[in-house]
């Protein structure tokens, strides 16, 4: 049956810890190079306030991005839902919370809905924060360079 590949796309190094990397969810079929990205984008600095946006047809290798992390494979029956759930998270505007942090809600809610396997948003929480090439080895094979 098909499915949908579901990763984390890391922009940016994230070397600096005041300017994290920015992380938003691509969706995309196997072998395609494109696929749809769900993420909340920054609208204000005063107050972290964030807005959701899905775009379609985004480029897998974009010149922005580090790389990403594949969280796990979505049947396409299934795939409705989980947008769904990504969809309904709140977008961060508590002057504290970040994409890194929504992310995590939402693997989190994903989880929930066992559309994740148990134990993946241990191991994305301890990954937050950490500059791109941090989060490459600490997820090992599940790492995607961009090709430049």
């Amino acid at each position: 049956m098909a499915s949908y590949a579901l990763s984390i796309a890391v922009f940016g190094d994230g070397e600096d810890p005041n300017h994290r990397s920015h992380w938003g969810f691509l969706t995309f079929m196997p072998g395609s190079s494109v696929g749809n990205l769900l993420q909340v984008q920054l609208l204000s600095l005063r107050g972290l306030v964030y807005q959701y946006e899905y775009l379609t047809g985004q480029p897998l290798d974009s010149q922005s991005c580090e790389g990403r992390v594949l969280l796990g494979y979505i049947d396409t029956s299934k795939y409705h839902q989980v947008v769904k759930i990504i969809s309904e998270e709140p977008a961060p505007r508590n002057n504290r919370d970040r994409c890194q942090d929504w992310i995590l809600e939402c693997v989190i809610g994903l989880e929930a809905e066992e559309l994740l396997p148990p134990g993946t948003s241990d191991w994305i929480q301890d990954i937050i924060g950490k500059p791109s090439k941090d989060v490459a080895t600490a997820v090992g094979a599940r790492w995607t360079p961009n090709r430049r």
